[in-house]
């Protein structure tokens, strides 16, 4: 039997960054308290590194746990435990936009909004929930998040967190160094750890995450970073799992620092094309965009 060279490389980070791509960082977070749990560990890391962040709540949290709560009281409550955690953090004033909790919708309503955010904010990088949620409004914004971020006229990193659902990386960001403010700002959801032990819970995920990292890597936070660019080309490659024995980059910098190659595939709609693309989306190079032309140029 031929020996299997495949090895865990191939599939998930072995090296973590301290560091995070620079810019105007716009974070989307579905509910209050998101913001912290998703990727709290890179809004202080941002703030370290002089990046300017803005950081948008889409829903108000209102939906009630409980048959007794008042939902308005309730919404309340969970932004005043945002405004602690911001105010630990160091990132000043969140924007919340109060969307009724659980209805979120990925529509042209939604999509303009975040649009119109983005284009006034102008980022480097934007925080979004990862395609693997399971709540709904963490999908929704998900979805309209990315189509936002394609209608916008500049290349971007979308940066994807995790928070009910662990995602498949390309980066593992090491906190260890800045867990205890993370920590702290996770208290401030008393509300919410109230119906579950959602810090515990974050915790042991952040520690799960260095399984593949230097023993005295403690806690990480993962994501995976794509560039607007590539989504744009109509690329939805990016969203598998990558197959075994396809190699994932392994960098000691982020994607953002390499310079974009674009790949033009000239097509004449032969049956060959998804096998091409498949070809290209197991390539190694962080930073590349494929264009798909249509050689005949036949009106649909």
């Amino acid at each position: 039997m031929p020996h299997d060279s495949r090895s865990e490389i191939d599939i998930i980070p072995y090296q973590c960054e301290k560091t995070l791509p620079s810019g105007n960082t716009l974070i989307f977070a579905p509910h209050p308290d998101d913001e912290v749990f998703g990727c709290g560990g890179a809004i202080i890391r941002h703030i370290a590194q002089e990046d300017v962040l803005l950081v948008v709540i889409a829903t108000d949290g209102g939906f009630p746990v409980r048959d007794h709560q008042n939902t308005t009281e309730y919404a309340t409550i969970r932004e005043t435990e945002t405004l602690s955690a911001a105010d630990i953090l160091g990132y000043g004033q969140p924007v919340f936009l109060r969307y009724p909790d659980r209805s979120l919708t990925a529509d042209e309503g939604l999509i303009g909004t975040l649009l119109d955010i983005i284009t006034n904010f102008q980022p480097a990088n934007i925080y979004l929930p990862a395609a693997s949620e399971i709540h709904p409004d963490h999908l929704a914004l998900h979805k309209a998040g990315t189509q936002a971020a394609i209608r916008y006229y500049d290349d971007v990193n979308l940066v994807y967190y995790e928070v009910g659902q662990p995602l498949h990386p390309n980066f593992l960001h090491d906190i260890t160094d800045i867990h205890p403010i993370l920590d702290h700002a996770m208290d401030c959801f008393v509300s919410q750890q109230e119906v579950q032990d959602y810090k515990r819970h974050i915790n042991a995920l952040h520690a799960y995450r260095t399984y593949t990292l230097p023993r005295d890597t403690y806690f990480a936070e993962a994501f995976r970073i794509v560039r607007s660019n590539r989504l744009k080309s109509g690329d939805t490659l990016w969203q598998q799992r990558p197959i075994l024995g396809a190699k994932v980059a392994i960098t000691p910098h982020s994607p953002a620092n390499y310079p974009l190659i674009s790949v033009i595939v000239r097509t004449m709609n032969r049956p060959e094309l998804p096998e091409a693309l498949q070809s290209l989306a197991k390539q190694t190079y962080p930073n590349i965009e494929v264009i798909v032309v249509d050689a005949l140029g036949e009106k649909k």
